[in-house]
């Protein structure tokens, strides 16, 4: 009987190979990733993400979220910024294994660096949804750098791609 071992690293590759889309000469922006962070208590949260940005400002995107409690929440991504290697998205709640999670509104933040990359999360309820745009305002942070520096945990594996 043979065994299949897949390495975090092949199944984050996979992973984003799911979910990137292809970058056509239109796209003036696009970011993916795939990775788990780890936090304490041996608890993780496994998140795949792929959004494009058209010239018209256009953006289509999708992110699957496996979450602390064994959930999953899929993501469609409808807020895209990017500032040098650090980008703002979010997005909407489309389809949850908890119900109760459809509809909510999360930005996360990520910085694309070759030494640690970072990501950040934030969630809150449909009133008032989170947004690329009052983001910063919800948290009390200046801009982009000062909420990635003041929220972000480094990835345990995995990779983002800013470009």
């Amino acid at each position: 009987m043979r065994k299949l071992f897949v390495s975090g690293a092949v199944l984050a590759a996979l992973t984003s190979a799911l979910f990137a889309q292809p970058v056509g000469a239109g796209s003036s922006a696009v970011a993916s990733g795939a990775f788990t962070l780890q936090l304490g208590g041996g608890v993780n949260r496994t998140f795949a993400f792929s959004v494009n940005q058209l010239p018209d400002g256009t953006i289509t995107g999708m992110a699957e979220v496996n979450t602390f409690f064994g959930g999953v929440n899929h993501y469609q991504i409808n807020c895209f910024q990017v500032v040098g290697n650090e980008a703002v998205m979010g997005g909407i709640v489309t389809q949850s294994t908890f119900p109760g999670n459809i509809g909510l509104s999360s930005v996360w933040a990520v910085e694309d660096n070759p030494d640690m990359s970072t990501f950040v999360f934030t969630t809150f309820p449909p009133d008032p949804p989170v947004t690329c745009a009052n983001y910063l305002a919800i948290t009390g942070e200046p801009d982009l750098a000062s909420y990635i520096n003041e929220f972000a945990n480094p990835l345990a594996n995995g990779q983002i791609t800013i470009h």
